[in-house]
Protein backbone atom coordinates (compact mmCIF):
# COMPACT_ATOMS: atom_id res chain seq x y z
CA UNK A 1 0.00 0.00 0.00
CA UNK A 2 2.84 2.42 0.77
CA UNK A 3 4.29 2.04 -2.72
CA UNK A 4 0.94 1.91 -4.54
CA UNK A 5 0.98 5.53 -5.71
CA UNK A 6 4.52 5.20 -7.06
CA UNK A 7 3.62 1.95 -8.81
CA UNK A 8 0.69 3.64 -10.55
CA UNK A 9 3.00 6.39 -11.81
CA UNK A 10 5.47 3.85 -13.20
CA UNK A 11 2.69 1.85 -14.88
CA UNK A 12 1.32 4.99 -16.52
CA UNK A 13 4.79 5.93 -17.74
CA UNK A 14 5.41 2.39 -19.03
CA UNK A 15 2.19 2.46 -21.06
CA UNK A 16 3.16 5.82 -22.50
CA UNK A 17 6.67 4.56 -23.31
CA UNK A 18 5.12 1.57 -25.10
CA UNK A 19 2.87 3.55 -27.45
CA UNK A 20 4.84 6.80 -27.82
CA UNK A 21 7.32 5.51 -30.48
CA UNK A 22 4.46 4.22 -32.61
CA UNK A 23 2.62 7.53 -32.33
CA UNK A 24 5.78 9.42 -33.29
CA UNK A 25 6.20 7.21 -36.36
CA UNK A 26 2.58 7.76 -37.41
CA UNK A 27 2.91 11.51 -37.02
CA UNK A 28 6.11 11.50 -39.07
CA UNK A 29 4.31 9.71 -41.92
CA UNK A 30 1.30 12.00 -41.89
CA UNK A 31 1.01 14.83 -39.36
CA UNK A 32 -2.71 15.18 -40.10
CA UNK A 33 -3.75 11.58 -39.42
CA UNK A 34 -2.57 9.41 -36.57
CA UNK A 35 -5.00 6.59 -37.33
CA UNK A 36 -6.53 5.64 -40.66
CA UNK A 37 -10.11 4.41 -40.85
CA UNK A 38 -9.32 0.70 -40.62
CA UNK A 39 -7.08 1.30 -37.60
CA UNK A 40 -9.85 3.31 -35.92
CA UNK A 41 -12.30 0.46 -36.47
CA UNK A 42 -9.83 -2.10 -35.12
CA UNK A 43 -9.09 0.06 -32.06
CA UNK A 44 -12.77 0.59 -31.25
CA UNK A 45 -13.54 -3.06 -31.96
CA UNK A 46 -10.85 -4.26 -29.57
CA UNK A 47 -12.17 -1.98 -26.82
CA UNK A 48 -15.73 -3.20 -27.32
CA UNK A 49 -14.55 -6.84 -27.44
CA UNK A 50 -12.73 -6.46 -24.12
CA UNK A 51 -15.85 -4.96 -22.50
CA UNK A 52 -18.11 -7.67 -23.93
CA UNK A 53 -15.74 -10.41 -22.77
CA UNK A 54 -15.71 -8.92 -19.26
CA UNK A 55 -19.50 -8.79 -19.09
CA UNK A 56 -20.04 -12.27 -20.57
CA UNK A 57 -17.35 -13.97 -18.47
CA UNK A 58 -18.49 -12.12 -15.33
CA UNK A 59 -22.11 -13.13 -15.90
CA UNK A 60 -21.26 -16.81 -16.48
CA UNK A 61 -18.89 -16.93 -13.52
CA UNK A 62 -21.47 -15.24 -11.29
CA UNK A 63 -24.05 -17.89 -12.21
CA UNK A 64 -21.57 -20.64 -11.32
CA UNK A 65 -20.83 -19.11 -7.92
CA UNK A 66 -24.54 -18.58 -7.19
CA UNK A 67 -25.17 -22.25 -8.04
CA UNK A 68 -22.43 -23.32 -5.60
CA UNK A 69 -24.00 -21.04 -2.96
CA UNK A 70 -27.38 -22.75 -3.39
CA UNK A 71 -25.76 -26.18 -3.07
CA UNK A 72 -23.54 -25.27 -0.10
CA UNK A 73 -24.29 -26.07 3.54
CA UNK A 74 -25.89 -22.97 5.05
CA UNK A 75 -25.34 -21.84 8.64
CA UNK A 76 -27.26 -19.35 10.77
CA UNK A 77 -24.67 -16.91 12.10
CA UNK A 78 -25.39 -14.15 14.62
CA UNK A 79 -23.49 -10.86 14.79
CA UNK A 80 -23.34 -8.41 17.70
CA UNK A 81 -22.32 -4.73 17.47
CA UNK A 82 -21.92 -3.16 20.91
CA UNK A 83 -21.33 0.46 19.85
CA UNK A 84 -18.43 0.87 22.25
CA UNK A 85 -15.93 3.12 20.52
CA UNK A 86 -12.22 3.67 20.71
CA UNK A 87 -12.36 5.82 23.84
CA UNK A 88 -14.01 3.01 25.82
CA UNK A 89 -11.74 0.42 24.20
CA UNK A 90 -8.61 2.31 25.29
CA UNK A 91 -10.01 2.71 28.80
CA UNK A 92 -10.58 -1.03 28.96
CA UNK A 93 -7.15 -1.74 27.51
CA UNK A 94 -5.53 0.39 30.23
CA UNK A 95 -7.39 -1.45 32.97
CA UNK A 96 -10.39 0.72 33.90
CA UNK A 97 -12.45 -1.92 35.73
CA UNK A 98 -15.86 -0.35 35.11
CA UNK A 99 -15.23 -0.06 31.37
CA UNK A 100 -13.83 -3.58 31.17
CA UNK A 101 -16.98 -4.96 32.77
CA UNK A 102 -19.14 -2.76 30.53
CA UNK A 103 -17.63 -4.30 27.40
CA UNK A 104 -18.60 -7.78 28.50
CA UNK A 105 -22.03 -6.82 29.84
CA UNK A 106 -23.07 -4.93 26.68
CA UNK A 107 -22.11 -7.77 24.34
CA UNK A 108 -23.61 -10.38 26.65
CA UNK A 109 -26.93 -8.52 26.87
CA UNK A 110 -27.10 -7.94 23.11
CA UNK A 111 -26.39 -11.63 22.55
CA UNK A 112 -29.29 -12.54 24.82
CA UNK A 113 -31.52 -10.15 22.86
CA UNK A 114 -30.32 -11.78 19.65
CA UNK A 115 -31.13 -15.25 20.98
CA UNK A 116 -34.60 -14.17 22.11
CA UNK A 117 -35.32 -12.67 18.67
CA UNK A 118 -34.55 -15.91 16.80
CA UNK A 119 -36.96 -18.71 16.04
CA UNK A 120 -34.20 -20.79 14.48
CA UNK A 121 -31.15 -21.98 16.37
CA UNK A 122 -27.89 -20.11 15.80
CA UNK A 123 -24.81 -22.01 14.65
CA UNK A 124 -22.24 -19.37 15.64
CA UNK A 125 -22.16 -15.93 17.27
CA UNK A 126 -19.55 -13.29 16.40
CA UNK A 127 -18.50 -10.39 18.66
CA UNK A 128 -16.28 -7.51 17.44
CA UNK A 129 -12.61 -6.72 17.95
CA UNK A 130 -11.88 -6.41 21.67
CA UNK A 131 -15.46 -7.42 22.46
CA UNK A 132 -14.33 -9.76 25.24
CA UNK A 133 -11.97 -7.74 27.47
CA UNK A 134 -10.66 -10.41 29.86
CA UNK A 135 -7.39 -11.94 28.58
CA UNK A 136 -6.85 -15.66 28.12
CA UNK A 137 -5.46 -17.94 29.49
CA UNK A 138 -5.63 -16.16 32.87
CA UNK A 139 -8.56 -17.20 35.02
CA UNK A 140 -11.55 -14.90 35.29
CA UNK A 141 -15.09 -15.59 36.41
CA UNK A 142 -16.35 -14.14 33.12
CA UNK A 143 -14.80 -17.09 31.26
CA UNK A 144 -17.40 -19.33 32.89
CA UNK A 145 -20.16 -16.83 32.11
CA UNK A 146 -19.07 -16.74 28.45
CA UNK A 147 -19.11 -20.54 28.33
CA UNK A 148 -22.59 -20.54 29.87
CA UNK A 149 -23.75 -18.02 27.28
CA UNK A 150 -22.44 -20.26 24.51
CA UNK A 151 -24.29 -23.15 26.18
CA UNK A 152 -27.50 -21.13 26.18
CA UNK A 153 -26.98 -20.27 22.50
CA UNK A 154 -26.13 -23.86 21.66
CA UNK A 155 -23.36 -22.46 19.48
CA UNK A 156 -19.74 -21.30 19.76
CA UNK A 157 -19.06 -17.63 20.43
CA UNK A 158 -16.15 -16.15 18.49
CA UNK A 159 -14.97 -12.84 19.85
CA UNK A 160 -12.14 -10.40 19.52
CA UNK A 161 -10.10 -10.14 22.70
CA UNK A 162 -6.63 -10.56 24.15
CA UNK A 163 -4.13 -13.28 24.97
CA UNK A 164 -1.52 -12.58 27.63
CA UNK A 165 1.69 -14.59 27.88
CA UNK A 166 4.17 -14.11 30.70
CA UNK A 167 6.82 -16.69 29.72
CA UNK A 168 9.42 -16.80 28.30
CA UNK A 169 8.84 -13.03 27.91
CA UNK A 170 5.79 -10.90 28.62
CA UNK A 171 3.58 -10.41 25.55
CA UNK A 172 -0.01 -9.48 24.90
CA UNK A 173 -1.74 -10.26 21.62
CA UNK A 174 -4.74 -8.80 19.86
CA UNK A 175 -6.65 -12.01 19.27
CA UNK A 176 -9.80 -13.91 18.41
CA UNK A 177 -11.04 -16.78 20.57
CA UNK A 178 -13.72 -19.42 20.04
CA UNK A 179 -15.61 -20.54 23.14
CA UNK A 180 -17.67 -23.69 22.68
CA UNK A 181 -20.85 -24.37 24.67
CA UNK A 182 -20.00 -25.21 28.27
CA UNK A 183 -16.22 -25.10 27.81
CA UNK A 184 -14.32 -22.51 29.85
CA UNK A 185 -11.09 -22.80 27.85
CA UNK A 186 -11.30 -21.63 24.23
CA UNK A 187 -11.33 -24.42 21.65
CA UNK A 188 -9.40 -22.16 19.24
CA UNK A 189 -7.35 -18.98 19.55
CA UNK A 190 -5.99 -16.84 16.73
CA UNK A 191 -3.38 -14.12 17.34
CA UNK A 192 -3.28 -11.17 14.99
CA UNK A 193 -0.26 -11.34 12.70
CA UNK A 194 -0.39 -8.14 10.61
CA UNK A 195 -0.08 -5.34 13.16
CA UNK A 196 -0.80 -1.67 12.51
CA UNK A 197 2.37 0.43 12.83
CA UNK A 198 2.15 3.29 15.36
CA UNK A 199 -1.18 1.91 16.58
CA UNK A 200 -0.43 -1.62 17.73
CA UNK A 201 3.34 -1.43 17.85
CA UNK A 202 6.23 1.00 17.52
CA UNK A 203 8.37 0.14 14.48
CA UNK A 204 11.96 -0.89 15.30
CA UNK A 205 11.22 -0.95 19.04
CA UNK A 206 12.42 -4.57 19.16
CA UNK A 207 15.86 -3.26 18.15
CA UNK A 208 15.67 0.06 20.04
CA UNK A 209 13.41 -0.52 23.08
CA UNK A 210 13.75 3.14 24.13
CA UNK A 211 11.54 4.10 21.16
CA UNK A 212 8.52 2.90 23.15
CA UNK A 213 9.09 5.75 25.58
CA UNK A 214 8.75 8.38 22.86
CA UNK A 215 5.00 7.81 22.48
CA UNK A 216 3.81 5.77 25.47
CA UNK A 217 0.22 5.67 24.14
CA UNK A 218 1.25 3.32 21.32
CA UNK A 219 0.39 -0.28 22.15
CA UNK A 220 3.00 -3.03 22.22
CA UNK A 221 1.16 -6.03 20.88
CA UNK A 222 3.02 -9.14 19.84
CA UNK A 223 2.60 -10.55 16.34
CA UNK A 224 0.99 -13.97 16.00
CA UNK A 225 2.48 -16.80 13.93
CA UNK A 226 0.22 -16.32 10.90
CA UNK A 227 -2.90 -17.81 9.29
CA UNK A 228 -4.53 -20.51 11.43
CA UNK A 229 -7.97 -21.91 10.65
CA UNK A 230 -10.59 -22.03 13.42
CA UNK A 231 -12.32 -25.38 13.04
CA UNK A 232 -15.57 -26.33 14.73
CA UNK A 233 -18.15 -28.71 13.31
CA UNK A 234 -18.70 -27.77 9.67
CA UNK A 235 -16.90 -24.46 10.15
CA UNK A 236 -13.38 -24.08 8.78
CA UNK A 237 -13.14 -20.37 9.50
CA UNK A 238 -10.46 -17.97 8.30
CA UNK A 239 -10.08 -15.46 11.18
CA UNK A 240 -9.06 -11.94 10.17
CA UNK A 241 -8.64 -9.05 12.58
CA UNK A 242 -9.28 -5.55 11.25
CA UNK A 243 -6.87 -4.60 8.45
CA UNK A 244 -5.78 -8.17 7.84
CA UNK A 245 -8.87 -8.34 5.63
CA UNK A 246 -7.11 -5.94 3.25
CA UNK A 247 -4.28 -8.36 2.45
CA UNK A 248 -4.95 -10.65 -0.55
CA UNK A 249 -1.70 -12.55 0.10
CA UNK A 250 -2.73 -13.36 3.68
CA UNK A 251 -6.20 -14.50 2.66
CA UNK A 252 -4.68 -16.60 -0.12
CA UNK A 253 -3.02 -18.83 2.50
CA UNK A 254 -6.40 -19.51 4.11
CA UNK A 255 -7.82 -20.41 0.72
CA UNK A 256 -5.00 -22.92 0.26
CA UNK A 257 -5.85 -24.33 3.72
CA UNK A 258 -9.41 -25.02 2.47
CA UNK A 259 -11.21 -22.50 4.68
CA UNK A 260 -14.93 -22.23 3.92
CA UNK A 261 -15.89 -18.93 5.60
CA UNK A 262 -14.21 -15.66 6.65
CA UNK A 263 -14.77 -14.30 10.16
CA UNK A 264 -13.64 -10.68 10.45
CA UNK A 265 -13.65 -8.63 13.67
CA UNK A 266 -12.90 -4.96 13.27
CA UNK A 267 -12.65 -1.65 15.11
CA UNK A 268 -13.33 1.34 12.83
CA UNK A 269 -14.40 3.68 15.63
CA UNK A 270 -11.14 5.63 15.22
CA UNK A 271 -12.63 7.38 12.20
CA UNK A 272 -16.15 8.20 13.41
CA UNK A 273 -18.61 8.61 10.53
CA UNK A 274 -16.11 9.59 7.87
CA UNK A 275 -15.48 7.54 4.74
CA UNK A 276 -12.92 5.09 6.17
CA UNK A 277 -15.49 2.57 7.47
CA UNK A 278 -17.13 2.52 4.04
CA UNK A 279 -13.75 2.11 2.33
CA UNK A 280 -12.73 -0.65 4.74
CA UNK A 281 -15.95 -2.53 4.03
CA UNK A 282 -15.55 -2.08 0.27
CA UNK A 283 -11.97 -3.35 0.31
CA UNK A 284 -13.04 -6.37 2.37
CA UNK A 285 -15.39 -7.34 -0.47
CA UNK A 286 -12.39 -8.18 -2.63
CA UNK A 287 -11.32 -11.02 -0.33
CA UNK A 288 -14.70 -12.71 -0.78
CA UNK A 289 -14.55 -12.50 -4.57
CA UNK A 290 -10.91 -13.64 -4.71
CA UNK A 291 -11.55 -16.65 -2.48
CA UNK A 292 -15.24 -17.27 -3.36
CA UNK A 293 -16.09 -17.29 0.34
CA UNK A 294 -18.67 -15.51 2.46
CA UNK A 295 -17.47 -13.11 5.12
CA UNK A 296 -19.20 -12.37 8.41
CA UNK A 297 -18.05 -9.05 9.81
CA UNK A 298 -18.57 -7.72 13.34
CA UNK A 299 -17.37 -4.22 14.23
CA UNK A 300 -17.44 -2.18 17.42
CA UNK A 301 -19.41 0.78 16.06
CA UNK A 302 -20.21 -0.22 12.44
CA UNK A 303 -20.31 -1.21 9.70
CA UNK A 304 -21.09 -4.85 10.53
CA UNK A 305 -22.33 -6.94 7.63
CA UNK A 306 -22.30 -10.18 5.68
CA UNK A 307 -20.46 -10.23 2.36
CA UNK A 308 -21.46 -13.06 0.06
CA UNK A 309 -19.01 -14.91 -2.24
CA UNK A 310 -20.40 -12.84 -5.12
CA UNK A 311 -19.34 -9.62 -3.36
CA UNK A 312 -22.90 -8.66 -2.47
CA UNK A 313 -23.21 -6.94 0.92
CA UNK A 314 -26.19 -7.85 3.10
CA UNK A 315 -27.34 -7.15 6.67
CA UNK A 316 -25.23 -4.01 6.96
CA UNK A 317 -25.72 -2.18 10.24
CA UNK A 318 -25.87 1.59 10.86
CA UNK A 319 -22.89 3.43 12.29
CA UNK A 320 -22.74 4.50 15.96
CA UNK A 321 -25.67 2.32 17.05
CA UNK A 322 -26.06 -0.88 19.00
CA UNK A 323 -27.13 -3.63 16.62
CA UNK A 324 -27.44 -7.37 16.15
CA UNK A 325 -28.65 -9.65 13.40
CA UNK A 326 -28.63 -13.25 12.22
CA UNK A 327 -28.05 -14.34 8.64
CA UNK A 328 -27.86 -17.57 6.68
CA UNK A 329 -24.32 -17.87 5.35
CA UNK A 330 -23.04 -20.54 2.90
CA UNK A 331 -19.98 -22.58 3.77
CA UNK A 332 -18.33 -22.71 0.37
CA UNK A 333 -16.50 -25.83 -0.75
CA UNK A 334 -15.03 -24.77 -4.09
CA UNK A 335 -11.63 -25.49 -5.63
CA UNK A 336 -9.08 -22.71 -5.03
CA UNK A 337 -9.50 -19.82 -7.42
CA UNK A 338 -6.88 -18.92 -10.02
CA UNK A 339 -5.57 -16.20 -7.72
CA UNK A 340 -5.35 -18.60 -4.77
CA UNK A 341 -3.35 -21.05 -6.87
CA UNK A 342 -0.98 -18.71 -8.67
CA UNK A 343 -1.07 -15.44 -6.76
CA UNK A 344 0.30 -12.34 -8.44
CA UNK A 345 2.28 -14.09 -11.18
CA UNK A 346 0.34 -12.22 -13.88
CA UNK A 347 1.03 -8.84 -12.29
CA UNK A 348 4.68 -9.79 -11.81
CA UNK A 349 5.02 -10.89 -15.42
CA UNK A 350 3.42 -7.69 -16.70
CA UNK A 351 5.68 -5.70 -14.40
CA UNK A 352 8.73 -7.36 -15.93
CA UNK A 353 7.43 -6.64 -19.45
CA UNK A 354 6.82 -2.99 -18.62
CA UNK A 355 10.25 -2.64 -17.05
CA UNK A 356 11.74 -4.16 -20.18
CA UNK A 357 9.85 -1.65 -22.34
CA UNK A 358 11.06 1.25 -20.22
CA UNK A 359 14.67 -0.01 -20.34
CA UNK A 360 14.51 -0.48 -24.10
CA UNK A 361 13.05 3.01 -24.54
CA UNK A 362 15.77 4.60 -22.41
CA UNK A 363 18.50 2.76 -24.35
CA UNK A 364 16.96 3.85 -27.67
CA UNK A 365 16.91 7.49 -26.58
CA UNK A 366 20.58 7.39 -25.56
CA UNK A 367 21.53 6.03 -28.99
Amino acid sequence: PILLTTQILWVNYAIYALIEPWLQARLAQNPQTVLNNSEKIITIGLGVAVLLFSFVYGSLRLQQVEQHMREAVSKNVGVVQGNLGNYERLQAQYGDAATVDKFFEVHRDLTLQLLNSQQEKLDLVLWPEGGYPYPFPEFHAAHQELANLAEKAGAPIVTGGYVRERKPVYKIYNSMSMTAPGKIDPVAIYKKHILLAFGEYMPFSDIFPSLKNLIPAISSFGAGPGPEIMAYGDFKAAPLICYEALSPHYMRVYDQQNANIILNVTNDSWYSQYQEPEQHLALSQLRCVEARMAQVRSTNTGISAVILPTGEITNRTPFDEEAYFAAKVPLMEMPPTVYARFGDWWAGMMGMVLLGVIAARLITRRK
